[in-house]
């Protein structure tokens, strides 16, 4: 038997699958050309809208500016060849679409948390950690009494789970600089953030892939992920906001800048941060955290 669908459904679908073709269009052409200027106008014309609209929509489908996916997208590449490759620090600078080594390393050490020489060191040290040793890590954590206040929700599986999440609260669409509070998990539950001050923020949560090859956690590009929307902290209550589901990452998605969870499992495994780190400490010492970022032991 046929479906029948009302005509105006028949509309909105069609609209909904020419809006994001036309974003999918673009973020291919920002991955295509990452070392050319690309302005809203040129993105706008790609999209075959007007720029105003193409800003609207693109916001909507991917959660951030097309200008802030495409800078987020060069730090990616960037983060990619100093890994990968032994090119200078200038070459990669350039071909990510940089014009000035000082605005890209201030840039990179901003977002990511690491100068990009330390990035470098890091990631190649990171690749020769255990990873039995970062799966037990991830099933260890402590459970704790409730929180009186700050923010609680529920985070659920689609399909499968990992077993190694990561939950953090950040005060952007993407997950960029260092995470206001943060707390690891082992599966699908409950989680609170009992020590963030009043303010909107997103909770974005990351499945982070369990394989042979540390090389698949350092990318990020195939973890699941969660992100809510913006939710706001009250003084002296709990927030409960909605749940949120890991899912697969998709095409629309947002890079993930932040060097913080590979950062905070490194420095639960006794490893300290490379010199270049943006205020980062080694969890359970003194100064374990930046002072506007936490992690939280409450439980999930």
């Amino acid at each position: 038997m046929l479906q029948a669908f009302a005509p105006e459904t028949i509309c909105k679908r069609s609209r909904d699958v020419i809006r994001e073709e036309a974003v999918h269009r673009v973020i291919v052409e920002m991955r295509s050309r990452l070392s050319e200027p690309l302005n809203l106008k040129g993105m706008a014309e790609i999209a075959y809208f007007s720029p105003f609209h193409f800003n609207r929509v693109f916001k909507e489908l991917t959660g951030v500016p097309p200008i802030q996916f495409l800078y987020a997208l060069r730090l990616q590449r960037a983060k990619e060849l100093l890994h990968a490759t032994d090119l200078s620090v200038t070459n990669i600078c350039l071909e990510v679409g940089y014009n000035s080594l000082g605005s890209f390393t201030n840039r990179f050490t901003e977002l990511v948390g690491l100068s990009p020489n330390a990035y470098r060191r890091f990631s190649r040290e990171f690749c020769a950690l255990d990873i039995g040793r970062i799966r037990s890590l991830f099933s260890s954590q402590p459970d704790g009494g409730k929180a009186s206040v700050g923010l609680e929700g529920t985070l659920r599986i689609a399909g499968r789970g990992n077993g190694m999440i990561f939950v953090a609260l950040f005060s952007r669409s993407i997950p960029e600089r260092w995470p206001v509070s943060y707390r690891l998990m082992s599966g699908a539950g409950r989680f609170r953030f009992a020590h963030a001050r009043p303010g909107r923020y997103r909770v974005l949560a990351l499945g982070l892939p369990v394989t042979s090859n540390p090389v698949d956690m350092l990318t990020l590009t195939n973890a699941c992920r969660a992100r809510s929307e913006r939710c706001r902290i009250e003084p002296g209550r709990v927030t409960r906001m909605n749940e949120l589901r890991l899912a697969p990452t998709k095409s629309l998605d947002p890079p993930i800048l932040s060097a913080v969870p590979l950062l905070t499992i490194s420095g639960l495994l006794g490893r300290d941060a490379p010199a270049g780190s943006a205020g980062w400490r080694r969890p359970g010492t003194r100064r374990s955290q930046p002072a506007r970022t936490r992690r939280d032991s409450a439980p999930g």
